[in-house]
């Protein structure tokens, strides 16, 4: 009897000794490597198919559970190369999910539906012609998020999206006395960005404008939530 609890006791050592746990101590990986969101879903699907996962993990669900580093320590365990998908991706790939990182591709899509900011500056400008002047009012409609950290009023916390945004241009249009019924009206000015029209230093005037109008707004959303509206945005 003690000899067969001794065999129990020995074959339930192995099956624990066989098994590795993804919270152990891991197989040191490569800092360097970047792994987009289709790289992350072949590698994924590598370990999978492969033989010998079931010797590294009970459970195959947890992969998806798997943070890069513990993700990349199963692949070099289970002898998956993944510099060569890596590679593959790279060159192959198609979109954005070939490019940036799962962390990334969250930032870019929520700042893609979820602009950090949106609204309009408006400046004077002023039109010369033979000698003749007019001065009209200049609008710049905008949807924006700062490089910077600012207050996400979606998820209700300071953030860091993905850069970016797109502009709309119009001038107000007041016609003359020969108008006949027209009323004065935002027509578009988008032209008015095409390269050579605008000098470089109205375009970062504008650039300016927009960035400190935002800021302002950054900071009367963290006043409303209860922190540190003084707190510099980076």
């Amino acid at each position: 009897m003690l000899a067969r609890a001794g065999n129990r006791m020995a074959r339930s050592v192995r099956r624990q000794a066989a098994r590795v746990d993804i919270v152990l101590p891991m197989t040191p990986v490569k800092n360097d490597i970047r792994l987009s969101v289709t790289a992350r879903d072949r590698v994924t699907q590598e370990l999978r198919n492969s033989p010998c996962l079931r010797r590294h993990l009970d459970d195959p669900a947890g992969i998806a559970r798997m943070t890069r580093d513990e993700l990349l320590s199963l692949a070099e365990k289970c002898e998956i190369d993944v510099e060569k998908i890596v590679e593959d991706v790279h060159k192959h790939g198609e979109g954005m999910e070939s490019v940036l990182t799962p962390e990334e591709m969250e930032r870019f899509n929520h700042s893609q539906r979820y602009p950090a900011f949106k609204g309009a500056i408006r400046v004077p400008i002023t039109f010369g012609l033979g000698g003749e002047k007019s001065e009209r009012l200049f609008r710049v409609k905008y949807s924006y998020t700062p490089e910077w950290d600012y207050y996400d009023v979606e998820k209700q916390q300071p953030m860091r999206g993905w850069e970016g945004g797109s502009r709309q241009h119009e001038i107000w249009a007041v016609p003359g006395e020969n108008g006949l019924d027209q009323k004065p009206k935002w027509i578009s000015a988008d032209i008015l960005t095409e390269i050579g029209v605008l000098s470089e230093a109205q375009e970062l005037l504008i650039d300016d404008l927009i960035d400190e109008q935002c800021r302002a707004e950054d900071r009367r959303r963290r006043k409303a939530a209860g922190l540190d509206a003084r707190k510099k945005q980076s």
